[in-house]
């Protein structure tokens, strides 16, 4: 399994590493690591000095947090200096935790149960309840 494919596994368990202080930057932190690798065989200092930066104080909602990482990651591999990559991970935090807000509680959620409304209307019963409390 490559990096990337490792990163987007890792994003799965983002809001498992939230915590008060960092809000869920040791998760981004952890799903970074993958794509770092690389970082680390051309220059191991920079290599630290990102790996810690990626762990800093970062939240937005956890569907559109792959973004964010991968915009950093980027700009890590680029040379970005490190202020202009902490100010891009602040500058991120609200567009993304916004957007995925509204996209997630007005659009997805509303759809999931207009469908399942529609699938009991039509008789699926029981099943297209438990399909939505899995969804």
């Amino acid at each position: 399994m490559n990096g990337r494919w490792r990163a987007l596994a890792r994003l799965f368990v983002l809001q498992a590493t939230w915590n008060f202080e960092r809000m869920q930057g040791v998760g981004m932190g952890y799903a970074s690591l993958p794509l770092l690798e690389d970082l680390a065989q051309r220059s191991p200092e920079r290599h630290t000095e990102a790996v810690a930066r990626s762990t800093e104080f970062f939240n937005c909602h956890p569907y559109l947090a792959g973004i964010a990482l991968g915009a950093t990651v980027r700009a890590e591999f680029d040379g970005v200096p490190g202020a202009q990559i902490q100010r891009l991970r602040t500058a991120l935090c609200g567009p993304l935790g916004a957007l995925g807000d509204r996209l997630f509680w007005t659009g997805v959620v509303p759809s999931v149960m207009a469908a399942t409304c529609l699938a009991m209307t039509q008789g699926a019963g029981l099943p297209a309840v438990v399909l939505l409390l899995q969804a």
